[in-house]
């Protein structure tokens, strides 16, 4: 039997820590999500919205260790 590795992803990905319910993401329309990480880090009163190509587009259930609870904040953090 091969011997299985869990990477960092695979682990968020099997909690459900996905992109589809990031915090992070920005939701396009029905079909297309961007990661809006770099956004949401900078304090509120420095953000500036950029054009959605400045932001790159994920797949629903991609996982990262960047992802935030949808239920944290992140509008508010700075």
């Amino acid at each position: 039997m091969p011997f299985l590795i869990q990477t960092t992803e695979t682990q968020l990905h099997a909690m459900g820590n996905t992109c589809q319910n990031c915090a992070y993401c920005l939701r396009v329309d029905t079909t297309t999500l961007r990661c809006g990480q770099t956004y949401f880090q900078l304090p509120p009163s420095e953000r500036k919205p950029m054009r959605l190509e400045h932001y790159p587009v994920v797949q629903a259930d991609n996982s990262c260790p960047a992802w935030a609870n949808q239920n944290a904040g992140v509008l508010r953090a700075g």
